[in-house]
């Protein structure tokens, strides 16, 4: 009897371990996706500090990080007051949405989108050699262009 006993003990007891080992590995599980975030990040060939010309005395800088896009306008060396930035990682308000839209890839003609999500301010961009010097080739939509004008034009960021 007593060899019975100890035997279903052993039974009971391996029965319970394992039951609460895997509880914990179903939990745990449960708790590392629940906490787990998605943030929108920038493609590494995009990140840096980039400037163009505008017009005399006007340069427009881009910098991106891996969760942030800032846009500068400068004149004659100073910034002016529309610059602004946007974050992968925080939320516009209001919505479950990032503040930072980036393309996951490249087109089928090498050109990435980011911008702000849910605006027009999305730049075109593509990694490119200009002049001698690494460059980002810009496309901005030429709006309201007339006929034989071309869809977009086309600027480039040079590496500051």
């Amino acid at each position: 009897m007593k060899k019975g006993y100890q035997i279903l003990k052993k039974i009971l007891v391996n029965t319970v371990t394992t039951m609460v080992v895997l509880m914990g590995v179903i939990c745990f599980g449960n708790v590392q996706k629940a906490s787990a975030s998605h943030y929108t990040t920038i493609p590494r060939v995009l990140r840096g500090t980039w400037i163009t010309p505008l017009k005399k005395h006007e340069e427009q800088l881009i910098k991106m990080t891996k969760y942030t896009f800032y846009v500068a306008d400068y004149k004659d060396g100073k910034k002016g007051s529309g610059s602004w930035k946007v974050s992968g990682k925080k939320f516009m308000p209001g919505t479950h949405d990032r503040q930072l839209a980036a393309s996951k890839h490249a087109n089928k003609y090498g050109y990435w989108s980011v911008g702000g999500n849910d605006s027009d301010a999305v730049w075109i961009l593509k990694p490119t050699i200009h002049n001698g010097k690494r460059a980002l080739k810009s496309l901005e939509p030429n709006i309201g262009h007339p006929i034989g004008q071309p869809d977009y034009l086309i600027g480039y960021y040079y590496r500051k």
